[in-house]
């Protein structure tokens, strides 16, 4: 059956839900399903459910959901048992607890106490765990996983996760291909099992991890730099973070810098080594709203490795003369990973 929220109909009879005239809500095409004995909607628009969905085949007819207007929002209705496929799912924030649903080709941003659901080559925002949950094939575009003490597996995933809330008694099973796992300061327990090469940030207590990775993350550690806030010197450029003695080779992979005071021109930033020669970026320098906005992390797609004999140091500067006290950039956040 066929459902369009822009251009569908309302009704029961023939020919309301088929492609030629679909239906425009859920409690009709309800209807039409237990009718005719089917179990298939295709849907050519997004949709905010005006009632339940049990044991259907939902498939959007616009692809992966990478975008809001292909969204899945159950607005409070159950879906148990059924298949979503190619949409962005977005709760609102009103818990449904989606029970034995799988969600394929979907953009995942914000799903509640989810319960013994699949995730099958999903992009993945936020979720929280009600019960069990499978992750394939799945990117974790800075997801947050809260997982209130249930079984969790990740096969075959890549990207940035951070997992908070796991607990004693249970087992996680995480294999990134590429990517970070952060364990948040709020998981008191579990047994982690780690499978691939990916970085590990570990703040948690109580757990066991049987570490299992391989490749060039076992050797290493992660943190993050950070320096107070410093007055602009013009079209100066000023040292935020000096780094010109370091002990091991680093990578630099990202930053968070806070701008205050009203500027009168863009704030700009670059890296260079002890000596002071740029190594970062390869032109120019890195400026604001442009390449990169005030509180918001950047993360480098290829981080930036910086030997011990060379060092480095974050550097700043405006794009105006006028700019001096009281106009301050802070380092938030540098993230780097250090090699042994």
């Amino acid at each position: 059956m066929y459902f369009d929220a822009l251009n569908g109909v309302a009704g029961t009879q023939r020919p309301t839900g088929t492609a030629k005239q679909p239906s425009n809500n859920i409690t009709d095409l309800n209807a039409i399903l237990a009718a005719r004995n089917l179990k298939t909607i295709k849907f050519l628009t997004g949709v905010d459910l005006d009632a339940e969905l049990y044991a259907c085949i939902c498939i959007s007819a616009m692809g992966m959901g990478l975008y809001p207007n292909q969204t899945f929002n159950p607005n409070g209705n159950y879906i148990d048992e059924c298949a979503i496929i190619g949409f962005y799912i977005d709760d609102g924030g009103v818990n449904v607890s989606p029970y034995h649903v799988s969600f394929v080709n979907c953009r995942i941003a914000n799903l509640l106490d989810v319960q013994t659901c699949f995730f099958d080559n999903c992009v993945i925002g936020t979720l929280r765990q009600a019960d069990e949950v499978s992750l394939f094939g799945c990117t974790f575009e800075t997801a947050v996983i809260t997982n209130n003490g249930f079984t969790l597996d990740v096969w075959d995933g890549r990207g940035v996760l951070t997992l908070k809330d796991a607990a004693a008694g249970w087992t996680y099973n995480i294999h990134l291909r590429t990517g970070q796992l952060t364990l948040d300061a709020s998981c008191a327990g579990g047994t982690f099992y780690l499978y691939g090469d990916f970085e590990l940030i570990d703040h948690s207590t109580g757990t066991t991890i049987i570490d299992r990775r391989s490749g060039g993350h076992l050797n290493s550690r992660f943190f993050q730099e950070s320096a107070p806030a410093a007055n602009a010197n013009g079209t100066n450029w000023v040292d935020l973070l000096n780094r010109s003695t370091i002990n091991r080779p680093v990578k630099i992979c990202g930053f968070t810098i806070t701008v205050a005071g009203g500027w009168a021109g863009n704030a700009q930033v670059r890296i260079v080594d002890g000596a002071g020669n740029k190594i970062f970026p390869f032109q120019g320098q890195w400026v604001e709203v442009t390449d990169f906005n005030s509180g918001v992390p950047v993360v480098f797609n290829f981080p930036l490795e910086v030997s011990p004999l060379k060092g480095y140091k974050f550097q700043f500067c405006s794009s105006s003369a006028g700019d001096g006290a009281g106009k301050t950039m802070a380092l938030t956040a540098l993230d780097v990973e250090e090699k042994s």
